[in-house]
């Protein structure tokens, strides 16, 4: 008996170092995956560094925000109690503040980087969470680089103004690994548990897009784990009270988006977002909103109806993966000797992959839910999915583990699927990355893919900026920036001969100024053609900054008559605006307009009129939209007299 003590004893001795061993041959293999995984990230989306600022969103996120002069007491106050920009999302506000203070300064370059190293920072959580689920470093790292690799992603890294959904995901995959921790830890159950709530805390003062990650967890622990009793309800009484306060501040911070509830508009989003995930759909900034009106009745209902039946579709498909697990396990055993040995494919029970199945596919549907339920008025966009994409890149990862353990052929099969989806990703990721890097804007290919009015607005924005600056520098000579300038002559252009000449103006070398003339003309055709077809696809979508642009772009061509009326109906649409603060500044600049164009046309009295009613519209609104304003009335007052 004690010889066979001491040889037992001996065997726990070498198994002990071996063990301590593996586990640091673990950590070790976590820190190169996450390594590499940060290294990739850096060198996918070091081309959206120079990016700058895009004109939508981002002025007033950014550039315009008030709140990121500082972290003084007062100022913390109101990021962390008041919404801001039609939001609540602190920590996403923190988050711009950190930047700034780090850079000394609103730099594009400097936040931009930081967006990149955001999403790095969310690809990793990512890992941990595949990690947690299926403890296989091998299927972690593939969800994780499948995650880097998603063309939906390119949209929330190189716009700025999407950092909330960088901040919210990355928060929320984590409270996701915190709980499962709680229920798989035998050491500190609690602390787990309480950090889970800590994150949830986290992600939804960065988005509320993530209030229902605790029905994931609800539904994860019915379905995957087989937890039942009172307990399952109970953990997730502190989720549940933050998601109804941060729901009911988001509910209180958005406007009427003024559209129409419709069941066939949630189907047919759903589908097209379903679509989006699979990495293989067409990736641009706005989509126009699916129209009921151009499908038949029958097929709105057959819409509805499927769209329905998505949520049953998961625990079908459950069913069918445990039946055909079944029927190849018992071909194997007819085919296989008794005395052969079989490898173990799974460290779980043999329905532990259809239920994980089951629950990953819920991660999708019910992430995609809130952001379609508040029925914007543009409800497919890349960044509603980042959070859903989560589930879609675990969900692969593991069936593609799955294939790949049945055997030696099954195994090439599993790495073949990976490999073939990291290929098709990465291509149309890059390819989407350098629509963002074309001088143009993004809003150059956009225009190409989507028939959305605000697309062809921005574009025309575009134009039209590019031509005042021009324009600036033919009547005051002022400077031009020949690099970032020639790029964007060339592009629209595609003329070496000229874009030489237009360098040669631009840097003084030529004293003449007939080369700018004739770019400072086809930008803004250029402008106008686009502005014309917002115009013809608008549909009945609000549009007062649409007509504040062409009325501004035909002052600018001297033609101020005719710039009047595109002034009045911006004034119309931004008097029924649904938000105060645009609104009140439409409002404003929109008589303020009108005032100017009658100036230029010497109908002084008539300015005047329109001058004061900006005057007291800007007075009431509380801001200083214009800050000349009360100069130009005291002149127009002096003018009106002498007219009289």
């Amino acid at each position: 008996m004690a010889s066979k003590a001491s040889k037992k004893s001996a065997v726990f001795a070498r198994a002990k170092p071996a063990e301590q061993e593996r586990r640091a041959t673990l950590w070790w293999a976590h820190a190169l995956v996450v390594s590499g995984l940060m290294l990739a990230n850096l060198a996918f989306y070091q081309g959206t560094v120079g990016l700058g600022f895009l004109s939508v969103d981002d002025p007033d996120y950014i550039q315009n925000n008030p709140l990121l002069n500082g972290f003084g007491a007062s100022n913390l106050k109101r990021i962390l109690i008041e919404p801001y920009f039609a939001n609540y999302a602190p920590l996403n506000i923190l988050s711009y503040l950190l930047d700034v203070a780090l850079a000394g300064g609103k730099s594009a370059t400097a936040i931009h980087l930081s967006n990149v190293l955001w999403h790095g920072w969310v690809v990793c959580m990512v890992y941990l969470l595949a990690f947690t689920i299926r403890a296989e470093i091998f299927t972690a790292a593939a969800a994780a680089l499948l995650f880097l690799l998603h063309p939906a992603h390119v949209e929330v890294v190189a716009w700025i103004s999407s950092r909330k959904d960088l901040v919210a995901t990355g928060f929320a995959a984590l409270s996701m690994t915190c709980y499962l921790l709680s229920r798989r830890r035998s050491t500190r159950p609690a602390w787990w548990y309480w950090a889970s709530v800590f994150c949830f805390l986290l992600a939804s003062a960065a988005k509320q897009s993530v209030v229902l990650l605790p029905l994931v967890m609800l539904l994860w622990d019915l379905i995957v784990e087989n937890r039942r009793g009172w307990r399952v309800l109970a953990d997730k009484i502190p989720f549940g009270l933050l998601t109804i306060f941060f729901g009911w501040m988001t509910w209180h911070a958005q406007p009427s988006t003024n559209q129409t509830w419709s069941p066939f508009v949630l189907a047919a989003t759903a589908f097209t977002n379903l679509w989006l995930l699979t990495g293989l759909g067409q990736y641009v900034l706005y989509r126009p909103a699916p129209h009921a009106t151009a499908w038949p009745k029958i097929a709105r209902v057959a819409m509805i109806s499927a769209g329905a039946l998505i949520w049953l579709l998961p625990l079908l498909l459950g069913k069918v993966l445990v039946r055909l697990r079944e029927a190849l396990k018992g071909q194997r055993l007819q085919r296989e000797p008794r005395s052969t040995p079989r490898p173990v494919l799974l460290r779980s029970s043999p329905g532990a992959f259809s239920a994980t199945f089951i629950g990953l596919c819920y991660w999708v549907l019910i992430n995609m839910a809130p952001l379609m339920v508040l029925n914007f008025i543009v409800p497919i966009t890349d960044r509603y999915l980042f959070l859903p994409s989560v589930g879609v890149c675990l969900l692969l990862a593991q069936s593609a583990s799955e294939v790949a353990g049945k055997g030696q052929r099954a195994r090439w099969l599993g790495y073949a699927l990976l490999a073939g989806i990291a290929i098709a990703w990465s291509a149309k990721t890059s390819n989407y990355i350098n629509e963002w890097r074309d001088p143009r804007s993004v809003w150059y290919g956009a225009h190409l893919k989507t028939k959305n009015p605000q697309v062809f607005q921005f574009l025309g924005e575009i134009y039209h900026n590019a031509g005042e600056r021009i324009d600036n520098f033919i009547k005051s000579g002022a400077g031009v920036s020949p690099t970032n300038e020639i790029q964007l002559a060339q592009a629209v252009l595609n003329d070496t001969t000229l874009t030489e000449q237009l360098r040669d103006e631009w840097s003084g070398i030529t004293p003449a100024r007939t080369n700018s003339l004739i770019y400072r003309d086809r930008l803004w055709s250029l402008a106008w053609d686009q502005y014309e077809e917002a115009v013809l696809r608008r549909g009945t979508l609000s549009a007062p900054n649409l007509f504040m642009n062409r009325g501004r772009l035909l002052v600018s061509q001297g033609k101020p008559a005719q710039a009047i009326p595109e002034f009045q109906k911006a004034l119309v649409f931004g008097q029924t605006s649904s938000y105060d603060v645009i609104r009140h500044e439409m409002v404003t600049h929109a008589l303020y307009a009108i005032g100017v164009a009658h100036w230029n046309l010497r109908n002084y009295p008539e300015a005047q009129q329109w001058l004061l009613k900006a005057q007291e519209a800007q007075r009431k609104s509380g801001h200083g939209w214009i800050p000349s304003l009360d100069r130009d009335v005291e002149r127009i007052k002096s003018l009106a007299a002498s007219q009289r």
